[in-house]
């Protein structure tokens, strides 16, 4: 008599770190010979049939369901789906910022010395960096003060900017908001807000999320942008356009309310699996769970074709008309309007860890220094020089040495593993004078 496959022990769920090796296996029973095919999200994956699983080297478009089909003479069985989580490693508790783009009012020009930085936000055309003390510095455009933290200001968790204001969420609870409050309230509105988990600033709103993940949006609403959909709940990340809300709820949906005249609102049918969203000017980004990205709204500048290549990315932001977005590997990806530099990744740029666009600037958190410099030099007793260089772990660079400043010769190679470096130029006991600089091959 055969006995149809039956299945003891599925799949079962887990979470590894991107790069990782995860590992699923099913334990089954019945008249053998027993066969074995998995599945990912209900397709067979080819040439694996055995009672384990191994993904090595995991990326994130590799999270989801993973089932296995077991069947032999007398029948088949589906195992229960074992859930893949697929996370980035743990990121660097902090670093320096990157900027480039638009410059007229100075919101590419980071503040020289600014380090310990967790995070950023671009505003149309001033820039906010939040530090591991819980304080924040701006700079750019301050007509109307913008970039001036009030006095005392700390504690804070998370910072947004938006035209010509600025906002920080704080340990608490509660918000700041600095600069322009267009009559609207939109400072003592804020500052009387209690419970809020997450903040964004749209042109002439703030947003926020609450502790029991509802929104509230105030400040002048030209478009509806402060009418919250009714029963609008469970929502776990929002972000703020120019005058429209994105809001994404638990379960991989998405809701966008406010102005719609380039199709922003429209949600592409379909749309699930969402774990981040990005609004910009006039346009929407949806980061899905496998690492792609998907756009809709305005695309006068190319700002919602998504680049067919572009796979694996953990974080998105959208500009004024560009988007921005940031792969697993720390590399990134700009598309759309780049008139004002926008698109030009600067170059040799790796390691980002946050990002985020402003108006027609982008700003990029790395946990080194970019581009690399020379933080010291020592001379030791047999007269050579001692450089110290601080700059991205695993950059490479090549040494050259002048005595002119118009002759350069290349002295040395060195690769920097951790952060610092330090290159020993054993020939400068032959110069009178010798200048250094370095190279990124």
């Amino acid at each position: 008599m055969h006995l149809p496959p039956t299945i003891a022990a599925s799949p079962q769920d887990q979470t590894v770190s991107v790069g990782d090796t995860a590992t699923f296996t099913v334990t089954a029973s019945g008249t053998p010979p027993l066969f074995y095919q998995w599945r990912f999200n209900g397709t067979d994956l080819a040439g694996q049939t055995t009672t384990a699983l191994s993904l090595s080297n995991v990326q994130t478009t590799q999270a989801g369901s993973y089932t296995v089909v077991v069947t032999n003479a007398a029948g088949s069985v589906t195992s229960a789906a074992g859930v893949l989580t697929v996370v980035l490693p743990p990121a660097p508790v902090s670093g320096s910022v990157v900027a480039w783009g638009g410059n007229a009012k100075g919101q590419s020009r980071v503040p020289p010395g600014l380090t310990d930085v967790v995070a950023v936000a671009g505003g149309i055309d001033h820039s906010l960096a939040l530090k591991t003390d819980g304080t924040v510095v701006g700079w750019g455009l301050n007509s109307y003060g913008q970039t001036n933290p009030p006095a005392g200001l700390s504690n804070v968790v998370a910072v947004a900017a938006g035209w010509d204001t600025s906002f920080a969420l704080k340990r608490d609870g509660t918000l700041e908001e600095w600069g322009w409050d267009g009559d609207y309230g939109l400072k003592a509105t804020a500052e009387a807000l209690t419970n809020i988990i997450a903040v964004s600033a749209l042109w002439d709103c703030g947003m926020v999320l609450k502790s029991d993940n509802t929104v509230f949006v105030w400040g002048k609403s030209r478009y509806g942008e402060t009418n919250v959909p009714a029963g609008l709940a469970d929502v776990v990340a929002i972000s703020g356009g120019g005058q429209f809300c994105m809001a994404k709820k638990r379960d991989g949906t998405v809701v966008v309310w406010g102005g719609n005249y380039t199709g922003q609102t429209n949600v592409p049918a379909g749309l699930n699996s969402v774990a981040a969203v990005a609004a910009g000017s006039y346009h929407c980004l949806a980061l899905r769970s496998n690492g792609t990205v998907v756009a809709w709204g305005d695309n006068a500048y190319g700002q919602t074709n998504v680049p067919p290549d572009l796979t694996n990315a953990v974080a998105v932001s959208a500009g004024g008309s560009h988007s921005l977005a940031l792969r697993a590997d720390g590399t990134l990806a700009v598309w759309g309007r780049g008139d004002l530099g926008q698109t030009n990744i600067p170059p040799c740029l790796h390691s980002v860890f946050a990002i985020s666009s402003g108006g027609g600037h982008n700003l990029a958190l790395v946990p080194g220094f970019y581009p690399m410099r020379f933080s010291g030099v020592d001379y030791l007793p047999n007269g050579q020089a001692r450089l110290t260089v601080d700059g991205l772990a695993g950059d490479v660079y090549r040494v050259l040495g002048s005595s002119n400043l118009l002759d350069w010769l290349a002295i040395g190679t060195v690769t920097n593993a951790s952060g610092t470096v330090t290159f020993t130029d054993a020939s400068a006991p032959n110069f009178n004078r010798r200048f250094y600089r370095l190279v990124t091959p």
